[in-house]
């Protein structure tokens, strides 16, 4: 039974939604399908991070030569920002396709990697949660029935034997 990614408890599942749910936490940890992830009531849970990846680093470190190849061209040692200026363009290039070959590869797994946003649908109004009773409140029910002569005692025996043998 998988278990809430909040709380650490386990979700039941409800049918009505065809989705687990947390009964501790009231909410849905999964959305049921990926088509109902951009409607107005689902909320990110978990907002993405970028991952920093080989082409942020060429791509930043191609800005900051570029920056760096302005001043230089700006100023008296303007031979030297010449020759960087290429440099730092051809860095930014370069990170930039690494950075879209990154996105292609994450894109194409199909595991979800720990920063991906989890969309969470609220229990709809129209699904009652109901938990369900443990034996002693079966029990204690079924006496408070038998005591008030709203069934038999036979009624009472049988339902209690029906109840004994669940466990």
């Amino acid at each position: 039974m998988p278990k809430c990614p909040r709380c650490g408890n386990e979700l039941r599942y409800v049918p009505q939604s065809n989705n687990w749910y947390c009964d501790f936490c009231k909410y849905y940890p999964f959305a049921a399908s990926q088509a109902n992830q951009n409607t107005a009531y689902n909320k990110p849970v978990i907002s993405p991070t970028s991952e920093v990846g080989a082409g942020d680093w060429i791509a930043g470190l191609g800005l900051i030569l570029f920056f760096l190849s302005v001043l230089l061209l700006l100023s008296e040692q303007s031979q030297y920002g010449v020759w960087l200026l290429p440099i730092s363009v051809t860095a930014m290039i370069a990170g930039a396709a690494i950075m879209a070959y990154e996105k292609s590869q994450r894109q194409a797994s199909n595991t979800r990697t720990p920063n991906q946003t989890i969309y969470v649908t609220p229990l709809p109004a129209s699904v009652p949660v109901q938990s369900t009773p443990s034996v002693n409140d079966r029990l204690v029910e079924l006496e408070r029935l038998r005591t008030a002569n709203l069934i038999t005692v036979e009624e009472y025996e049988s339902r209690r034997r029906k109840i004994l043998d669940e466990l």
